[in-house]
């Protein structure tokens, strides 16, 4: 691959300097979000334990455009609770909002996860 290091290329952690930090500003504004918004939280699309989504119902009428919002995470790592904040301003703008977890690497692999969230 001529040289380049795919390890730092996918690692944002470890290529943004105040990760950490936006991380933790991004874990806070997502457990108030899941505690102020409306939705369904924890429904099961799947039989697997991650297999898991909550939604977050527009404020409009029926009909509304939804955004499924796939966490990253680099395929090893997070869920969907972690980044509830995004729903929020969607919510607002009239936007209903899905966000599912899957199974995370090594448990499976990308294809594995790719079809989970088909």
């Amino acid at each position: 691959m001529h040289g380049l290091d795919v390890e730092a290329e996918y690692n944002n952690r470890a290529r943004v300097a105040n990760s950490a930090d936006i991380i933790e500003r991004w874990f806070k504004a997502a457990a108030r979000a899941r505690r102020e918004l409306p939705g369904d939280r924890d429904s099961a699309y799947g039989t697997k334990p991650r297999q898991v989504y909550d939604f977050y119902p527009a404020t409009s009428a029926d009909g509304a455009p939804l955004v499924v919002y796939i966490h990253g995470g680099y395929w090893q790592r997070g869920d969907r609770q972690g980044y509830a904040f995004v729903a929020r301003e969607l919510v607002a703008k009239g936007v209903a909002v899905a966000l599912p977890s899957y199974t995370l690497c090594p448990a499976a692999t990308v294809m594995q996860i790719i079809d989970e969230m088909r």
